[in-house]
């Protein structure tokens, strides 16, 4: 459970691409779990975790603008439509099980390590300008990477690496 918001992202992203090169189509990862479009929202996971009788469960939700995006005043969202891709909701949802089953796979027999390479790959690049929300204040830098548990580190102006674990993440100009 640990790494699930990693592993569905990087599933959904691998799915919606689809072989296509993901730079063509401008899509990327934005720590920890959305997807963008041309720097605009395509595709949010949300997720629940917990455990019952000793038996850890989790809710995944998914949203993906397949067709169209919605007008929402102060957000920039796209629909995988923009990038010249059609997928049917019920297509889309195959393909994303399909790349979850393969992605849990990979972490349960190799670890976070390949998840996090492959995440890495298809992320905002290192060095791209960001600002992390920590309750009222924003820590600006330069994105760093992901440490090995998952942390976003980021590279104040000071030179500093700070790691992040929770915050609402903004891609800056």
């Amino acid at each position: 459970m640990r790494f699930l918001a990693f592993v569905v992202a990087t599933a959904v992203f691998d799915a919606l691409a689809g072989g296509s090169n993901a730079e063509d189509l401008r899509l990327s990862l934005k720590w920890p779990n959305d997807l963008m479009l041309a720097g605009r929202k395509l595709a949010g996971i949300l997720i629940e975790t917990g455990e019952e009788a000793a038996a850890p469960w989790a809710i995944v939700g998914i949203g993906v603008n397949l067709a169209c995006a919605p007008t929402v005043p102060g957000r920039e969202l796209a629909c995988l439509a923009d990038a010249g891709i059609v997928l049917s909701p019920p297509d889309a949802a195959a393909r994303i099980l399909a790349c979850l089953t393969h992605w849990l796979e990979i972490l349960e027999r190799d670890g976070f390590a390949p998840v996090r390479v492959a995440w890495l790959a298809w992320a905002h690049p290192v060095g791209s300008k960001l600002a992390v929300q920590r309750g009222g204040d924003y820590i600006r830098g330069l994105f760093h990477g992901l440490d090995p548990n998952g942390a976003l580190m980021l590279q104040t102006d000071s030179g500093e690496i700070v790691r992040s674990v929770a915050g609402e993440v903004l891609l800056v100009g």
